[in-house]
Formats: structure tokens, sequence, C-alpha cells
């Protein structure tokens, strides 16, 4: 079985026809599944109120989906958010190459009739390593206990085993689901249900993580960043700066280290090196700068 998730950046209606919606957090969430396949389709819920959800769309995914029906702000920011972090760039509809050619983005054009078939060829089989679970929502079911939502963002997880959550206790999956279906096990791209033992739905928050390896809470990092070409300022002096990165986002403020920066990060955040993040503030554009965790 092969997996994937995609982010569709600016338009929530493209994402409803490639998988039927589950459930929605800031972020909706649309599943799919054929004999060979399953998709799993992230889309800001409600852009306008809550601009940062499509920068936690963009860092959640490997693979961004833009539909160039409408060139406008959103457009622009979605193709400028994807690009400060070397996503991978799928663009629907009009081939805007006029518009984009100056600024060396690279892209891939395909008709939505192809997308799904475009999707199928990058999906990735089930994957051997360490497993890495990225939360959205945790609960309790009657009967069967706590039940955390996520996605596998790599290797494997499997039944019976034992990950951190981001506050260091052990956690034992006890069962897993994907798409409604029990598995053994889910590869990376999988949209998961884990039923777990060793704690409280009240443990786990939206942008928490279980992995083999403990990733801690940090208050801090440090950075190398990209900046948005848009940007004329030169400092990092805003009264309201966000850092996401996945599900996972805080009010942050920059400052230099050297060559790269240090964040420092109103709420503690479960980041580890090489995780990609994106800095939003509320002036235009919105999408500050892209970077990576030392």
């Amino acid at each position: 079985m092969r997996h994937i998730i995609v982010a569709v950046a600016n338009d929530r209606e493209l994402a409803s026809r490639l998988g039927k919606l589950g459930a929605t957090n800031g972020i909706s969430f649309y599943n799919r599944k054929t004999d060979s396949c399953t998709y799993v389709a992230i889309a800001p819920s409600s852009p306008a109120e809550k601009f940062n959800s499509v920068a936690e769309t963009i860092s959640a995914a490997k693979t961004v989906i833009i539909n160039a029906a409408n060139i406008d702000k959103l457009f622009a920011e979605s193709i400028i958010g994807a690009s400060l972090i070397d996503r991978k760039i799928i663009i629907v509809g009009p081939d805007p190459s006029a518009m984009l050619k100056e600024f060396g983005i690279e892209y891939e054009c395909v008709g939505e009739e192809g997308l799904l078939s475009r999707l199928d060829a990058l999906a990735a089989s089930d994957s051997c390593g360490a497993p890495i679970v990225d939360i959205d929502r945790a609960f309790n079911v009657k009967g069967v206990g706590v039940v955390v939502l996520g996605v596998v963002r790599e290797g494997n997880v499997a039944a019976h085993d034992t990950l951190y959550s981001s506050d260091g206790k052990g956690i034992v999956i006890r069962s897993i689901q994907v798409q409604d279906d029990d598995v053994e096990s889910a590869g990376a791209g999988s949209r998961v249900g884990l039923a777990v033992k060793g704690g409280d739905a009240n443990d786990f928050r939206k942008g928490d993580v279980l992995s083999k390896t403990l990733i801690p809470h940090v208050a801090s990092i440090e950075a190398s960043i990209r900046m948005n070409t848009m940007v004329k300022e030169k400092g990092f002096d805003y009264k309201e700066l966000w850092l996401v990165s996945g599900f996972r986002s805080s009010i942050c403020t920059v400052g230099l280290a050297g060559n790269d920066v240090r964040i420092q990060l109103q709420s503690k955040l479960a980041l580890r090196a090489g995780d990609a993040f994106l800095l939003v503030r509320r002036g235009e554009p919105r999408i500050f700068a892209g970077g990576l965790v030392k």
C-alpha cells in the first residue's frame, strides 16, 4: 500500500473533490482510498479568518497543490510559502509561467483530471525506519480509551510499538486505523487513528508528536532562514510574528545569531533539527520567511 498527504493551499473546494471530508481542526482533512493507495488532502478551513492555517498546510505536506483558476493574493502567498521551504509545487489550471518566470520558482502543471494519477506516482510505499507521528487531536472513546489522530511523518508505526510523547511519556500503540480500516502498521504519508495507553487525551495537544526517539518541547531554536523576496525590511521587529511548522505554531521573536537566527517561542513546541517552518505576520506579505531548525 502506498500513501500520500498533500496540501491544497488555496482552494478547499478542490480538496473536497479529491476525497471525503473527515476531521476539521483549523485545517480540514479529505480522505480517499483505492486498492493501491491512500490519499489525504489537507486544506485551510477558513484562510480569511485564520491565515496561519495556510502555513500549517504548506509545511505539513511535502507536495503542495495550488489552483491557478484565481490569481489572487492567496495564490501568490501559497506559491511563495511552498517555495521558501522547498515543497514540490503542483499547479492545477492555467500555466502562470509569465508571472512566475522572474522568481525562478520550480513547479509542474497538471490538469485536475490527471491529478490523482500524478499523486499516485508520487506516493510512498510503506516504509521502515523510526516513526514520527504528527498529532492534530486526541479524545476519549467509550470502550476504546484514548484515541490520537495524526499523520505519519516518517517511518512506519506498528501496533504494540512504544513511542514517546513530546512530554516524555512512553505511549503504547494498542491498535491502528487508516481511513476506518484496522491495520497492523502504517507508513509515512498515512492518516492514522491510534488507540493508545499510557496517557490521557488531555496530555496531547495539536502539534505534539509521538516518536521512537523523544522530540521534546523547546522554548527556543537556532535556524537558517530564507526571506520572502517581496519583504523590503531587513529586521524582525513585529508586534506579532508567528512560527508555523506543520500542526505546530507559536508567537515568536527573532534575533540574529551569527549567520543564522535565534527564535524565542512564546509557547514551547516539539521541534527537532531539520524541521521546516514558515514565519507569518499580520502585514503583507503575510508569509514573511521560511527556514530549517538547526
